[in-house]
C-alpha cells in the first residue's frame, strides 16, 4: 500500500496489520473450513483514533473439498481489477477526512485547556475571596 500511495501522491503515516485464520466447524450435520483474511489501516500516527478494513476475506468449502477449491478461490480474489481513478479519489478523500478529524482534535485540546485555565482562575478567585473573608483581610 505504501508504493501504491506513493504513486497516487497520498502520503500519510499509516500503520497497517493483517490477520489469517482457519477454522473447522460443522453446520448442519456438515464439516465445513473456512479461511478468514483482514487487513487493517490504523491511523495511531496521525492520533485521530480512525482505523478500516483495507481488505476482508471469507472463503469456506466442505472440509473435504477445501483443498480443490481454494485455488478457485484465489483466483476469484486475483481478478478484481481496480480503477486507479477510483482509488486515487478515494485515498485523497481519506486523507481530506483524517484532516478533518485531526483538525477537529487540535480545537478540542485547545478549548480543553481553555476550560482549565478558565476553572483554574475561577477557583484562584474563589479561593481569594475565602481568604479574605476568613482572615478579615481587605484588598
Amino acid at each position: 500500500m505504501a508504493i501504491l500511495r506513493a504513486l497516487l501522491h497520498v502520503s500519510l503515516p499509516l500503520v497497517y496489520q493483517a490477520a489469517m485464520v482457519t477454522v473447522d466447524y460443522s453446520e448442519g450435520g456438515k464439516r465445513f473450513r473456512q479461511l478468514m483474511f483482514v487487513v487493517i489501516e490504523d491511523m495511531i500516527k496521525l492520533k485521530v483514533g480512525m482505523w478500516m478494513s483495507k481488505s476482508t476475506i471469507a472463503f469456506r468449502a466442505p472440509a473435504a473439498e477445501f483443498k480443490a477449491a481454494l485455488p478457485i478461490g484465489l483466483k476469484v480474489q486475483q481478478s478484481v481489477q481496480i480503477n486507479m481513478d477510483w482509488l486515487a479519489a478515494e485515498m485523497n478523500g481519506a486523507a481530506a477526512r483524517t484532516n478533518t478529524v485531526a483538525g477537529t482534535f487540535q480545537r478540542s485540546e485547545v478549548l480543553d485547556a481553555q476550560m482549565v485555565k478558565n476553572r483554574m482562575d475561577t477557583n484562584a478567585a474563589i479561593n481569594h475571596q475565602i481568604q479574605k473573608i476568613l482572615t478579615k483581610v481587605e484588598g
